[in-house]
């Protein structure tokens, strides 16, 4: 059984329900992350304020956001935020098969993605510290004037421990999504949408694995 309730827009606490409504409104619905966020006004004033910031002043569109996102979540071995984000990036213009190749971290079909995806999963991997040349790759081929420095909100914003939890993985609300089979996994839940760490997600462990390695070394 969950620890936080689930809210709705109805019987969401007064200090909460203003953005609330509009979360709603921006994704079609409230999605569970943020109907738990609810009860307490701070938290959801918090991600709101943070998402709003990056929104206005981040120099990343909102597909290079959700790339971001979705990268990050798949590091992390986080179900529920490979689905949320899978969701998210269609709406912002990723096609399924984009997505799918991003939580495998096969980014073949876009130089300048591939560059900020293997930036952030170092990152992820370890705790935001990333070679030079990792860097500098990105750099060369970031979009315009975008800087990689702009990811590390992005990836806050996006993929809080909060999102990573066992609870969230269990309420995912992306029931429409039809994502590759993966192992082990059946009904509703992210597993059963290929966003399992038996999934595509393996990726990522492996090269964790790999880097832990290295540094033992």
């Amino acid at each position: 059984m969950p620890r936080s309730p689930a809210y709705t827009v109805a019987n969401a606490p007064e200090n909460s329900r203003e953005i609330a409504v509009k979360l709603e409104k921006k994704v079609g619905k409230l999605l569970n992350i943020h109907a738990g966020m609810a009860r307490a006004p701070a938290v959801i004033g918090a991600h709101n304020g943070i998402s709003e910031t990056i929104a206005a002043h981040g120099t990343f569109d909102a597909r290079s956001r959700e790339t971001i996102a979705l990268a990050v979540g798949n590091e992390n071995g986080c179900d529920y935020c490979q689905a949320a984000h899978t969701l998210s990036g269609r709406q912002a213009g990723q096609s399924m098969e984009q997505s799918t190749a991003i939580r495998a971290g096969a980014v073949d079909f876009d130089q300048k993605l591939s560059a900020l995806t293997q930036l952030v999963r170092e990152a992820a991997v370890h705790t935001g510290t990333v070679t030079d040349d990792t860097w500098q790759e990105a750099n060369c081929t970031k979009p315009s004037s975008r800087s990689p420095m702009t990811t590390s909100s992005t990836v806050s914003a996006g993929n809080s421990p909060g999102q990573q939890s066992a609870e969230w993985a269990g309420r995912v609300p992306v029931g429409s999504l039809r994502l590759p089979p993966s192992r082990g996994g059946a009904g509703g839940h992210p597993r059963s949408h290929g966003a399992s760490r038996a999934g595509l997600s393996r990726a990522g462990r492996d090269r964790r694995r790999r880097a832990s390695a290295g540094a033992a070394r």
